[in-house]
């Protein structure tokens, strides 16, 4: 039996987890200890499937992560080729070009991608023309735009009213706003998780809009201490920053309580 039997820790990849793609060893130590302790560590990122090959650090065959914002539930294997899809919620393809259209249009936009399972379709608006998105093929997961900086609100403004419906809006960065279904989301997708693997502990962690919905989900959401004010006012907890070995300070928390 371990402290952490029973809990599922669900954390944001870039800017909570790991800098510019890179993980620190203190925080690789601390996701082993955890591990070792019983308790189950998923990313849970914006990424694409079979990313988390690339970062052995929190790699574990028969593991699970969460990619593309919440879209999918995948498992690892052995081998990229050999991870599993446990859960995915697709776009219809009707509605994802529509809005792609609507979303083209608008200005300050850059590129609309559609994010197919593993390789996006990145339709750049100085490039391309209506006729572009005709063409696109393929099962999408979710939608980005990217735009000049800080529109976001103002690309909202647009699109919300006319599909508040359907999709989940946030953004993921200062120039990127992203639409996936509802249920599809970080918050929706860690707690179908934590059914699935009957944890009784939901632990989450993240920085940016993109997350607010996990850090509510759980039954202790962190903001890493650069996260933006919305994102901690959200939080349950507000640990340091991620420089400063964010997951390291979280499970070292959680562990003195457990003691």
């Amino acid at each position: 039996m371990g402290i952490f039997d029973g809990v599922l820790f669900c954390s944001d990849f870039d800017g909570t987890l790991a800098i510019k793609g890179k993980i620190s060893p203190e925080n690789a130590e601390a996701i082993a200890y955890f591990r070792r302790e019983g308790g189950v560590f998923c990313p849970c990122s914006g990424r694409r499937p079979h990313f988390f090959h690339k970062a052995p650090e929190v790699f574990m065959e028969g593991g699970y992560y969460i990619v593309l914002n919440g879209s999918m539930i995948m498992r690892y294997g052995a081998t990229p080729e050999e991870d599993t899809i446990v859960w995915e919620s697709v776009i219809p393809k009707e509605l994802a070009l529509r809005y792609a259209h609507e979303a083209f249009d608008l200005p300050n936009v850059r590129t609309v991608s559609l994010h197919r399972e593993h390789t996006p379709l990145q339709i750049r608006v100085a490039e391309a023309t209506h006729a572009d998105i005709d063409a696109a093929d393929g099962e999408y997961r979710k939608i980005a735009i990217s735009h000049t900086k800080d529109c976001a609100e103002e690309i909202r403004s647009v699109l919300f009213p006319k599909y508040s419906d359907v999709f989940f809006f946030s953004s993921s960065s200062s120039e990127i706003f992203e639409a996936q279904l509802y249920g599809a989301d970080k918050g929706s997708t860690v707690v179908r998780l934590k059914e699935l693997l009957g944890a009784h502990t939901l632990v989450t962690a993240g920085d940016y809009e993109n997350d607010i919905p996990m850090l509510r989900a759980a039954d202790i959401g962190y903001a890493v201490g650069d996260a933006l004010d919305s994102v901690k006012a959200a939080a349950d907890r507000v640990t340091v920053p991620c420089r400063e070995h964010a997951i390291a300070a979280i499970i070292r928390e959680l562990a003195e309580e457990r003691a």
